[in-house]
């Protein structure tokens, strides 16, 4: 459980910052580029954060995995997992809002501010994963992590895998 957290935390945030530095390329705006360092800057945090809060959650860390380590607890993990999720979705709206309200200030033809729009919003399939993921977490007994929490761990492989075709789409003309 704890290497899929630590994974999973990397790959989502690797994939911010990777579709956020690719925005840079394309909105060369001021405006942007201020939000986009920004966006990477909470990620980085919230990064950060994931990890040290997964860190400290039970304590002694050994407690995580041997629940009969003496004079061994743990804070609400369910909470803890599921803000981590909740916050992940909101991560992921924001990272495909961003180039969104961008995009139609700029002076395009309706048609092509249309099918980019399309293009970034490919996206949104993550945010379905995402919160199909806060659900199953949501629902998920810690008592039984090998069996429920089997769905989180397929949805959590297919986000970030899905977050790396999205870098790649807006490299491909509408």
């Amino acid at each position: 459980m704890l290497v899929g957290i630590y994974t999973w935390t990397t790959s989502t945030t690797l994939f911010r910052i990777s579709m956020s530095l690719l925005y840079l390329l394309i909105f060369p705006s001021r405006k942007f580029v201020i939000t986009c360092y920004a966006f990477i800057g909470i990620n980085t945090a919230y990064f950060f954060a994931n990890r040290l809060g997964t860190a400290l959650v039970c304590q002694p860390f050994a407690y995580n995995w041997d629940q009969t380590v003496a004079g061994g607890h743990c804070g609400d993990r369910q909470r803890f997992y599921l803000w981590n999720s909740v916050q992940n979705l909101v991560q992921d709206i924001f990272l495909i809002i961003m180039p969104m309200l961008f995009l139609w200030s700029l002076s395009l033809p309706w048609a092509k501010k249309l099918s980019l729009t399309f293009v970034f919003a490919m996206g949104s399939g993550i945010c379905v994963i995402t919160l199909i993921r806060v659900i199953e977490v949501a629902k998920a007994n810690l008592q039984d992590i090998t069996h429920d929490y089997a769905s989180v761990g397929i949805l959590s492989v297919l986000e970030p895998l899905l977050g790396i075709v999205n870098c790649i789409l807006p490299y491909y003309r509408p």
